[in-house]
């Protein structure tokens, strides 16, 4: 039997807002690493997206490393890190060969050349090596861990042009890497992709997340992958889920933190998983902790806004206000100096004002100047301005007219 942890999307270096979200980071890894620890796992699994640019901070790859090494303890628990569409696959190639005394294998683009048979990967062995696969052993491990890894795949990260479509290509790489088994071993695919349920659902990418289809594919089917293989560890979707229960089962692991406030699952988890050469013996999820709660309010009014920003100190808040006007400037200092984590503050007109192409047919030359103004402060804020505001302009328009 071995124990992987899987997870993925941790988008390290990732804001919210105006919100620097570092420490909330290294809090869920060393939540990560605590489970790794009592949890005894023999490997780490993680399916792509580990930063949310591919030119990270100098403080975001610092944090990397520094995980990747406590994850692994020095060699003694092997890690496997795919890229994901976000990450650069060439700058966590760089680091490739200084990652194989500490056990970490990190592998960059689809077509990756796999370290050769032999290779050591800290206390960990590669036993074997095709294109697409490899096998591991480790001196406390009864059976070898078999893993096809795919980092994320695009028309720029192949070597070369795909002669077929896609989800084709994917089970021809997978029937040949499998073709060289030579013994029972527990079998996963690694992968960053963005798949279907098998009756057609497809999960939600974030409003923020980059789309993963190569060429402007639809999602691609579960169908995809082999029967033979005992889990499917994905990385993309943000929200953790089973698209598949079983032959094989297909499991998002998630994402590190909650990213955005249409987050409909704010507790995240790592998956926990016992496998032997006859397949899945459990699976089960453990929360991450370390991050701020995330909340969506709204309100009628200033004051009744006032009063729930209080509720929620410590989470990160979209307020969206409705209102008939624009907020005053006292107004709005009230607000945010009221929360220290407001993130951003909406105005929902009460009203509904005409639409961009409602708007867009008004005759300028058939509008006075107050119209006009009205108009441009609709279409730039979606708020009529607030009545100080239009006194304001009325007098200003008074004293240009008495000038001229």
């Amino acid at each position: 039997m071995v124990r992987l942890l899987h997870t993925a999307d941790w988008h390290l270096g990732k804001r919210l807002g105006r919100f620097e979200r570092l420490a909330e980071q290294q809090h869920a890894l060393e939540s990560l690493l605590q489970h790794a620890d009592t949890e005894h796992v023999d490997a780490i699994l993680v399916a792509g997206d580990v930063f949310d640019s591919a030119n990270p901070s100098t403080e975001a790859l610092k944090l990397f490393h520094t995980a990747l090494c406590e994850l692994s303890r020095g060699g003694e628990r092997p890690v496997i890190v795919i890229a994901g569409n976000h990450d650069s696959p060439e700058r966590l190639e760089a680091a490739a060969t200084w990652g194989y005394a500490l056990g970490i294998l990190l592998l960059g683009f689809p077509d990756t050349a796999l370290p050769p048979a032999g290779t050591p990967l800290g206390k960990a062995v590669i036993r074997s090596s095709v294109p697409g696969m490899l096998e591991l052993e480790h001196p406390r491990w009864a059976h070898p861990l078999r893993l096809l890894p795919l980092p994320y795949v695009s028309a720029y990260r192949l070597s070369h042009d795909l002669p077929v479509p896609l989800p084709e290509w994917l089970r021809r790489r997978w029937e040949a890497a499998l073709q060289h088994r030579r013994t029972a071993a527990p079998t996963l695919v690694i992968a960053h992709l963005y798949c279907q349920a098998p009756d057609g659902t497809a999960p939600e990418e974030g409003e923020d997340e980059k789309p993963v289809a190569l060429g402007g594919l639809d999602p691609l089917p579960t169908q995809i992958f082999p029967e033979t293989v005992h889990y499917v560890a994905l990385g993309h979707i943000h929200r953790p889920m089973t698209l598949q229960a079983e032959h094989p089962p297909v499991v998002y692991a998630g994402s590190l933190l909650p990213y955005t406030f249409t987050d409909t699952m704010p507790e995240k988890s790592a998956v926990l998983l016992e496998l032997s050469p006859q397949g899945v013996l459990s699976s089960t999820r453990l929360p991450l902790r370390g991050s701020l709660p995330l909340r969506r309010l709204c309100c009628q009014s200033v004051e009744g806004a006032l009063q729930a920003l209080a509720r929620y100190p410590e989470a990160y808040v979209q307020l969206e206000l409705s209102c008939d006007h624009a907020l005053a400037v006292e107004d709005l200092q009230r607000l945010h100096q009221a929360h220290r984590y407001l993130v951003e503050l909406r105005l929902v007109p009460r009203v509904p004002l005409p639409s961009a192409s409602q708007a867009n047919s008004l005759d300028p030359l058939r509008m006075d100047i107050e119209e006009l103004f009205l108009t441009f402060f609709r279409t730039r804020t979606g708020v009529d301005p607030d009545p100080a505001l239009r006194q304001l302009f009325r007098e200003v328009l008074r004293e240009h007219h008495s000038e001229t």
